[in-house]
């Protein structure tokens, strides 16, 4: 797990930091905002090894807690932010405002 210190520092070099757990849950995120429209923003985003692709082995997959569903796949680490939410999104197709 990355320090308080090492993300400050990053921070103070002028990048945006985003920290993951070993479940795959965002722990921190510098740039976070609250569009609804991006997965990132949501608590039941989660990032994972994408194990089907075998051509880059540090490759991830987007997937939503809520019903297991994967978003996005074969995305190289620095491409999980500003996920746009897709149609099939449980909290729109429910039309209520469930919490980020």
């Amino acid at each position: 797990m990355i320090s308080k210190e090492e993300i400050k520092e990053m921070e103070d070099a002028g990048l945006d930091v985003l920290a993951v757990n070993e479940s795959g849950k965002i722990v921190y995120n510098s740039s976070k905002n609250s569009n609804p429209n991006f997965c990132d923003n949501c608590r039941h985003f989660r990032v994972l090894p994408d194990p089907d692709d075998w051509f880059n082995d540090d490759d991830q997959k987007v997937v939503c807690g809520m019903n297991k569903e994967t978003i996005y796949s074969m995305l190289r680490p620095y491409e999980v932010r500003n996920i746009t939410c897709p149609t099939w999104c449980p909290r729109k197709q429910l039309n209520k405002n469930i919490p980020l």
